[in-house]
């Protein structure tokens, strides 16, 4: 859907509204859409919800997820590579 969404019969870009694509989030994080799916289903990655057949992310919880991430990089925490793909 590239960003859009259908809300009470008009097109609304999901941005808009706080929240991402799957495609968004890959290139946001210049992932693979393997990895992404990867994330998803090992609960890595930021948190996701549907929207019918539409994987969003909140962009608040992206943002929360990066900045975790980049925390325990900081403090010499080790990010585990399965815990990033």
């Amino acid at each position: 859907m590239d960003g859009w969404a259908i809300h009470r019969h008009r097109r609304v870009n999901s941005r808009s509204v706080g929240y991402i694509t799957d495609a968004e989030l890959v290139v946001l994080c210049g992932i693979s859409e393997a990895t992404a799916k990867s994330w998803r289903a090992n609960h890595t990655g930021p948190a996701y919800c549907l929207a019918g057949n539409t994987i969003l992310y909140c962009t608040e919880d992206v943002s929360n997820w990066l900045e975790a991430m980049i925390r325990q990089i900081a403090q010499g925490g080790r990010v585990v590579r399965s815990q990033l793909l």
